[in-house]
C-alpha cells in the first residue's frame, strides 16, 4: 500500500481526521501531508491536524477539531438536538476558564467560559448535521443553561424548546432537576415543565 493509501486508511478510522503525529508512528514523512495540502487532497485546520476536504463542509466538526476544548452550548446545543428550529447565526461553544478562544471570537464564534467544576458536567458525543462525532452540552444541561438571563435567550426559543424536550421520549427529569439546582434555576425549570406536562 502506498503512502496516500494509508493516510486514506487512518482518515477512514478517524472520522476523516489525521495528526501529524500519526503519520510519524507510521513511519511516514511528514512532506506527505504537505504535498496533500497543495494538491487539495487534504486541507490543515490547525497545527498538525488535517482533514478531507468535504469535512470542511461539517462547520460544527471542523470547529471541534480546531478546537478540542470547546463544547458546543446554547443555541447552537439546541439546534443540533432539534429542540428548536432556529438556525444559529453563530456557533456557540463553551470552554474551560483559562482557555484563550479570542481567535475564534474574531471569527465569529460565540464564546462563553464555564468555571472548572462545571465545565465538565453534561457533555455528550453526538452526530452533527453530517454525521461526523462531535463534543456537545446535553439537552438537560443545555436547557438549564439558557433560562440563565445573561445569555438573553428569547422567550419564544426557550418556550419552544421546553415544549419539544417535554415531548421526547428520551427525556431525563431528574437529570434536568439535577441541572436545574446545579445552575440556580429550579424555580424556572419547573415552572416550564408544570406548563407542560
Amino acid at each position: 500500500m502506498n503512502n496516500w493509501g494509508k493516510i486514506k486508511g487512518i482518515m477512514n478510522l478517524n472520522d476523516g481526521i489525521i495528526t501529524t503525529k500519526e503519520i510519524t508512528k507510521t513511519g511516514i514523512h511528514r512532506q506527505v501531508l504537505y504535498n496533500a495540502v497543495k494538491k487539495g487532497l487534504l486541507v490543515r485546520v490547525s497545527v498538525g491536524v488535517y482533514v478531507s476536504p468535504n469535512s470542511m463542509d461539517d462547520e460544527y466538526f471542523s470547529l471541534q477539531n480546531r478546537c478540542p476544548k470547546g463544547i458546543f452550548s446554547l443555541l447552537s446545543s439546541l439546534h443540533l438536538y432539534g429542540l428548536t428550529d432556529v438556525i444559529p447565526e453563530r456557533i456557540s461553544m463553551t470552554f474551560p476558564q483559562g482557555y484563550n478562544y479570542m481567535h475564534l471570537r474574531k471569527e465569529g464564534v460565540e464564546c462563553h467560559v464555564s468555571n472548572l467544576d462545571k465545565y465538565p458536567l453534561g457533555i455528550d458525543e453526538i452526530e452533527s448535521k453530517c454525521g461526523r462525532k462531535i463534543r456537545c452540552y446535553n439537552k438537560e444541561r443545555t436547557l438549564c443553561e439558557i433560562l440563565n438571563p445573561k445569555y438573553q435567550m428569547d422567550i419564544r426559543v426557550i418556550a419552544d424548546a421546553f415544549k419539544a424536550y417535554s415531548k421526547s421520549s428520551d427525556k431525563n427529569l431528574n437529570e434536568l432537576i439535577k441541572f436545574a439546582k446545579v445552575f440556580h434555576v429550579e424555580e424556572r425549570v419547573r415552572y416550564y415543565m408544570e406548563v407542560l406536562l
